[in-house]
């Protein structure tokens, strides 16, 4: 009696088993991993807005040069890095304004992976994103850089990177940018740090199937010196733009692509 039991049921229990499969198969090829957040592929481009505040302390003061240009990045082709990854090169171009010549300024490499896009620029890199793209999800997306790493800003040293955690805050969400609408926009914060020497703020803006379509960069630092003689009390409630006196801020605004 007991082997027709198993006789019966174990066709029964391959099936259901079977069917568990499956299953999990289907639930893992439903996860939505948001690699079209990023998309890739060679002849894509970008041309973007970028409006930026450049602070150089003087003996009569904070100088605050003010800069307005155009940016192309443009994928020209792809490559394979020392692991044997596929990484894609991105050539960027700059131009005072549309009447002008675009010229050639630095060439950048995103190299897209299941979990992660690493971004390798200047020699550094980014982990610019990690997948699947899910909000609130935190990373070290500058696992690859030291926190203490100096970069020259205006011939003044910064230590840019320091402190930096990157989250997608909102993934999904509408945008309108201009002229633009985007239905589909994940909005990472890479660093939102503050004290009274120090203001390190930095924010993307992805939109499914196009890329990354804004970001804004307040990396400043300041002694009090040119707006308070050093009174640090008189100087913490102040806004960053009329206290900084080193660093800078940039945003960078989509208005065309393909």
């Amino acid at each position: 009696m007991i082997k027709k039991v198993i006789l019966i049921l174990a066709p029964l229990a391959a099936l259901l088993y079977g069917m568990a499969c499956q299953s999990r198969e289907v639930e893992e090829l439903s996860i939505d991993q948001g690699y079209d957040y990023q998309p890739l592929s060679v002849g894509r481009w970008w041309i973007y807005e970028v409006d930026s505040l450049v602070f150089d302390p003087a003996p009569s003061g904070t100088l605050i040069d003010s800069v307005f240009f155009q940016l192309r990045e443009e994928v020209a082709d792809t490559f394979r890095d020392n692991n044997g990854a596929l990484a894609y090169r991105i050539v960027r171009y700059e131009r005072p304004d549309a009447g002008t010549p675009w010229q050639i300024k630095s060439v950048y490499a995103l190299t897209p992976g299941e979990q992660r896009l690493i971004r390798t620029d200047n020699n550094l890199n980014f982990i610019a994103m990690v997948f699947p793209v899910a909000a609130f999800t935190q990373w070290d997306g500058n696992a690859f850089i030291d926190d203490n790493l100096i970069i020259p800003i205006a011939g003044e040293p910064m230590t840019l990177f320091k402190g930096w955690n990157y989250r997608y805050t909102t993934v999904n969400e509408p945008l309108n940018l201009g002229d633009l609408y985007f239905p589909q926009v994940a909005t990472l914060v890479l660093a939102d740090n503050e004290n009274l020497i120090e203001w390190r703020y930095a924010q993307e803006q992805y939109a499914r199937g196009v890329g990354l379509v804004y970001r804004e960069l307040q990396l400043l630092d300041t002694q009090c010196n040119v707006c308070c003689n050093g009174n640090f009390a008189a100087c913490e409630s102040l806004p960053w733009e009329e206290k900084g006196e080193t660093g800078f801020i940039l945003r960078q605004r989509l208005i065309a692509y393909q």
